[in-house]
């Protein structure tokens, strides 16, 4: 039939074929059939169509959530992409005419989407062209609207090259690195620009043409904060300091820069109105540089063996300062959202033919206090995260409303996330909640977007919670002032800065000798969780309330749970040698060590935070310089800490393949640290 000049087209099978389920390339070939009818009547509904997908485009690798709307669909759907067939655990046929699939992984390009209910190849019908694989996808998939994520783009292609190009949004995503030139997959890292909130395409450009991913890449919004840190050639007899905001991301005029104890006039610069201060002369090898200014808090990197300094100032908290500002703190109002929200179903999927049946896999209410009941939760960005339960109104029940299962709503973070749903039971006698989860569903690719909701998005809820984990922990030598406990987790990882988090996740046992920890209510890593795996974290901590000194082990990855696992690698506490425990401090000399042995120590970041936090003096150092003089910024004015109190927080910390002449801001975040230790001192100033 052909409407406004639009001719329909349906594909329909060749009955007399049929579908081999061991090889998929035993496809029938499609027939094409125009249908063209000069009338406005429709004509009968085809009782079997696949009509379109939603989304109708993902990544290479597959993981994707999409939902197939058609007719005619049975409990025993059988659903191909090109010739590659959805494992039956991957699909949730919600009704007739809806099916939600995890899209399996294919060479990018478009290919036909095919449905048939169970072995009748008279049902068979495809919608040609009707999924795109994306030539290329980023992780992670969203970022802070201020820039500066560095994400990783996959490819399909093979032929990126030291030209190639990288764009988000219209603008340059700076590249950092290319793994695997010439062949396919490939890894490229880049900085991700400024933008808008919202979702942007990632255009990726070289000799061979150009390829954009739309929608590949989320901002959420964020006060700006400007990338820093030290790069360049090894110092010689010429260094660039580049000062901004940490707040607008814009060019510091007027900053001070002083090297080593800026006594020498030659040591002392003022950056101009691009935010630049320039050294020449005999500067090798190495440099202590300190940058500060009227209401902005210092900041100092020690052994500075590179040219290019990059210095991001926070404003001075101090009430007399805020006044004076050209970027006021802003308080309230007028910001778009950070995430979106997301609505759709919990199903119980055993029979397959459309019944809503809940919990069949949770076991029955203890007591008249005890309820079944099931919570969705967002993935959280760290292993270590504390699990906590949503309020009583998000709680999903065999009375929740539902089409196909029960109805949830769950804010979630921008970008394209996976949710998870844990179902149980709860006792909510005694004014608390106890919950003990026996089941779990997950699903991948599910888009949030700022300010918008996401529908239609059904998790099954299949896997059991039954097994177990044991971890053996050896912690770090003890001092006098502590840590005297460990408190270890267990997660399950399922990409960079993705994890599942369980509510019996967190044991604690006392230092020296904790012995093995059993954690249990962990899924298996199969199904959802195939190639997936348990991740444990270890923090020897003081005290109950888990306060310093310190040492922190981010992560270990465990692929079984059919051995103990050891844990061990933590970086010894700092001794802070000088100044001592209520001394005087000038505000120049810092020495310290730490225990023999332990973990190797590359970065060392220093705190020292006066006016009851109103200033904080950031140095940062290599791991291999213990002692060191800084400016005595008192005889400046500017950037001073205030006398009286002074808190002095120092943290060792390792990093793998870490190098602190190309040190970066993130890599001063300790999520971006595989261990480290910290302790704190109170002195006087």
């Amino acid at each position: 039939m052909c409407i406004a000049s639009a001719c329909l087209i349906a594909c329909i099978p060749q009955g007399s074929e049929l579908l081999d389920r061991e090889d998929a390339g035993g496809l029938p070939e499609p027939v094409w059939v125009r249908i063209s009818d000069s009338t406005a009547a429709l004509p009968p509904a085809e009782p079997h169509a696949v009509l379109g997908l939603a989304p109708n485009h993902g990544p290479f690798s597959g993981g994707g959530r999409s939902i197939i709307r058609g007719n005619g669909y049975a409990g025993a759907l059988r659903i191909w992409f090109g010739t590659v067939e959805v494992p039956e655990e991957d699909l949730i046929v919600i009704d007739s005419g809806r099916v939600q699939v995890s899209v399996p992984s294919h060479a990018s390009g478009s290919v036909d989407v095919h449905t048939q209910n169970g072995d009748d190849t008279s049902t068979l019908r495809s919608l040609i062209g009707g999924y795109h694989f994306d030539s290329h996808y980023a992780e992670p998939s969203s970022g802070p609207s201020a820039g500066g994520t560095l994400i990783t783009i996959y490819g399909d292609s093979g032929e990126w090259t030291a030209e190639t190009e990288v764009f988000i949004g219209g603008a340059s995503c700076q590249i950092e690195a290319l793994r695997s030139p010439g062949s396919a997959p490939q890894e490229l890292d880049c900085l991700t620009p400024p933008g808008s909130a919202g979702s942007h395409g990632i255009q990726v450009s070289g000799a061979a043409g150009s390829a954009t991913v739309r929608d590949a890449f989320v901002y959420s919004y964020t006060e700006s904060q400007a990338r820093a840190g030290l790069s360049g050639d090894p110092l010689s007899g010429r260094l660039q300091v580049k000062v901004n905001s940490a707040f607008t991301g814009e060019a510091v005029f007027g900053a001070r820069v002083l090297l080593d104890e800026g006594v020498d006039p030659q040591h002392q610069a003022i950056t101009n109105s691009s935010g630049e201060a320039v050294f020449e002369g005999d500067l090798g090898p190495a440099r202590t540089v300190t940058v500060f200014g009227h209401c902005l808090q210092p900041y100092t990197y020690v052994g500075v063996r590179v040219d290019h300094v990059k210095v991001s100032l926070s404003p001075e908290a101090s009430p007399s300062c805020i006044e004076g500002l050209e970027f006021p703190p802003i308080v309230s109002g007028g910001h778009p959202t950070t995430g979106g929200t997301v609505s759709g179903e919990l199903v119980w999927d055993e029979n397959r033919e459309f019944e809503r049946t809940a919990f069949s896999n949770v076991p029955a209410p203890p007591s008249d206090t005890s309820h079944q009941v099931a919570y969705v939760f967002d993935t959280r960005t760290t292993p270590d995260a504390t699990f906590r339960l949503p309020p009583i109104a998000d709680a999903v029940t065999a009375e929740s409303e539902g089409s196909r299962g029960y109805a949830f709503t769950l804010p979630a973070n921008a970008g394209n996330r996976t949710l998870y749903a844990l179902a149980g039971v709860e006792d909510r006698s005694g004014g608390g909640r106890i919950f003990s989860a026996y089941a779990m569903g997950m699903i991948r690719g599910v888009s949030s977007v700022p300010g918008e909701q996401t529908d239609e998005v059904f998790l099954n809820v299949d896997l059991p919670l039954d097994h177990s984990l044991e971890i053996d922990v050896s912690g770090p030598i003890l001092t006098g002032r502590g840590p005297d406990r460990v408190n270890v987790t267990a997660s399950v990882r399922l990409g960079p800065r993705n994890f599942v988090i369980f509510p019996h996740g967190l044991l604690s046992a006392l230092l020296p000798a904790p012995g093995s920890l059993h954690f249990v209510g962990l899924p298996p890593l199969n199904g959802a969780l195939t190639g997936q795996r348990y991740v444990a974290t270890a923090e020897a901590v003081t005290g109950p309330r888990g306060e310093t000194p310190f040492s922190i082990l981010q992560s270990t990855a465990i692929g079984t749970s059919h051995e103990p696992v050891s844990l061990s690698g933590f970086v010894e506490i700092p001794v802070i040698e000088y100044p001592e425990v209520g001394d005087s401090w000038p505000g120049t000399d810092i020495r310290l060590s730490s225990a023999a042995g332990g973990e190797q120590v590359d970065l060392i970041v220093i705190d020292a935070i006066s006016g009851g936090g109103l200033i904080t003096w950031r140095i940062v150092a290599p791991g291999d310089i213990r002692e060191f003089r800084l400016p005595h910024l008192d005889e400046f004015g500017d950037g001073a800490l205030r006398p009286g109190s002074v808190v002095l927080s120092v943290s060792f910390a390792r990093l793998e393949n870490f190098d602190f002449g190309s040190l970066s801001s993130p890599e001063l975040n300790p999520s971006r640290w595989d261990a480290y230790a910290k302790d704190v001192s109170s002195i006087r100033h």
